[in-house]
């Protein structure tokens, strides 16, 4: 699927940052401690956290808005011991965590994996004592592939709680925030450490030639958290030709892959980069990640079924991520279309979300019928094979099986009645698995595994840690821990330099 040498080949003569050459005495138009790539939430928790050791840090950010795909996610993070576990009576641990990692994603850096879930609880507590974010006290995600309930909902419900309390706390330490500033590259000194950057300021995405560069040196380190390349078809299609153009995203448009170019460019070592996830429950009629995704994936996953534009099943509608993003793959790729279907009893058993699906119906994205045949004919689905359908899954249902697809309907209901929902769905690109390789420091390593002095790397423009799947729920915390870690290894060489000298 991913072959190296037509990456090269890419990066040699496809779109690419300017190729700039070291200088051994670059004349420096700012100086600051440390330099921040990125605001989403990797940069500012390492913002943050260099900023409370007393550090002059600069943070910059390619695009004209703050916080990159932080912003429109969910704002969920899984910590295993929180308080809300425990009030609940749940039992959990940093290994339990680490496991359903581990098995999840089958090819992970193992010992990324254990860092993260013996941090996690410490870095959410961190934003809470200190961002001032708020967190639901009372309600915890429970998402496929964890062993127990261990999902944080921020308050409200959206990623943009997070980074509004982050940036906030942020400012208030005195870190420096520049947006439209890309970085180009990365200068080093005469024993291969980062020394600065080469930023295009004033730059007007996506346009590589407005602004005007200049050079900022970092005294201390720099630290790349510029995210993923979900939105960047064209990387894309060369790294997984499967999750390439055929595939829109969840992402903002600024997850674009002109840094993990520059990266591979100066031989940093890079992990998975074909290793790309897309979200199976999202809407085909909404831009990014849209409104409808918790009905498609609490409606008519649990308690409904999946069918292309033939009527059929084809995948276990509760399975994991990567599986049914797969099978909708493969249908879309043989010309399907994709529809969720459910029914009344479906709403009624989760009474809290009435006023979403209601405001989802006015908009168009749900539509609901007095029967099956309407639906069908309405939907330009084959009503014949569509009954067939529905018949086999309520026998299976009425008997609490496990159907052809290894799904257990014990705990569901039938479909029938004279209230009938559909959506259509169709998957998009969503999350990155691959990039740079780190130590669990979060040091960048070269080609050779050899440790880049001053340059540090965290979030989704790291690689390794979630293998080929990455459970929700994770990414937000992997961020915040992988920020902080870098944070506190930069101050420790920081104060050891200072005892030194």
């Amino acid at each position: 699927m991913f072959h190296r040498r037509d990456l090269l080949k890419f990066l040699l003569f496809g779109t690419c940052c300017p190729t700039t050459h070291a200088e051994e005495n670059p004349k420096w138009d700012l100086t600051v401690d440390a330099i921040v790539v990125g605001s989403g939430a990797a940069g500012l928790a390492a913002a943050a956290t260099l900023a409370e050791g007393g550090l002059s840090v600069l943070m910059l950010e390619k695009m004209n808005s703050l916080g990159g795909n932080t912003v429109i996610s969910g704002g969920d993070v899984a910590v295993p011991g929180s308080p809300v576990q425990l009030k609940m009576g749940i039992k959990d641990s940093p290994q339990m965590m680490a496991e359903d990692l581990i098995r999840a994603g089958k090819t992970v850096d193992k010992e990324r994996v254990r860092f993260l879930a013996q941090n996690a609880l410490s870095t959410w507590k961190w934003t809470q004592e200190k961002w001032g974010t708020r967190w639901n006290p009372d309600k915890l995600q429970f998402d496929e592939g964890q062993s127990v309930p261990r999902g944080l909902l921020s308050i409200p419900r959206s990623g943009f709680a997070l980074f509004s309390s982050g940036i906030e706390y942020a400012r208030n330490l005195n870190v420096q925030i520049r947006n439209n500033s890309l970085v180009e590259d990365i200068f080093f000194g005469p024993n291969g450490e980062a020394q600065g950057l080469l930023v295009r300021t004033r730059y007007k995405f996506p346009d590589p030639a407005s602004g005007t560069q200049i050079k900022i040196r970092a005294r201390r380190a720099i630290v790349l958290c510029f995210g993923g390349f979900g939105a960047d078809e064209e990387f894309r299609e060369m790294v997984n030709p499967s999750m390439g153009k055929l595939l829109a995203t969840t992402n903002q448009p600024g997850a674009t892959a002109e840094s993990i170019r520059m990266a591979m460019r100066l031989g940093i070592k890079t992990v998975d980069l074909d290793q790309i996830q897309a979200l199976s429950w999202i809407s085909a009629d909404e831009i990014g990640l849209g409104d409808a995704w918790p009905f498609i994936e609490q409606y008519s996953a649990f308690y409904g079924i999946w069918v292309n534009n033939k009527g059929k099943r084809f995948v276990n509608e509760r399975g994991s991520q990567r599986l049914r993003s797969e099978r909708l793959l493969e249908e879309i790729k043989n010309g399907h279309r994709i529809f969720g279907i459910t029914t009344q009893n479906a709403i009624e058993h989760q009474p809290d979300d009435l006023q979403a699906t209601e405001e989802l119906k006015l908009r168009g994205i749900i539509r609901s019928f007095p029967s099956l045949e309407a639906l069908a004919v309405n939907s330009s689905i084959s009503y014949t094979e569509l009954v067939r359908t529905v018949e086999k899954y309520n026998t299976c249902v009425n008997n609490a099986v496990i159907d052809e697809f290894q799904r257990n309907l014990s705990n569901t209901f039938p479909l029938n009645g004279t209230n009938w929902f559909v959506v259509e769905i169709r998957p998009k690109v969503h999350h990155c698995m691959g990039g740079i390789k780190t130590t669990l420091s979060m040091q960048v390593l070269n080609n050779k595994n050899q440790i880049i002095p001053n340059l540090y790397a965290a979030g989704e423009a790291t690689g390794g840690i979630f293998g080929r799947s990455r459970i929700p729920c994770h990414s937000l915390i992997d961020a915040l821990v992988g920020g902080r870690a870098a944070g506190l290894h930069i101050l420790e060489n920081t104060h050891s330099k200072n005892e030194n000298d």
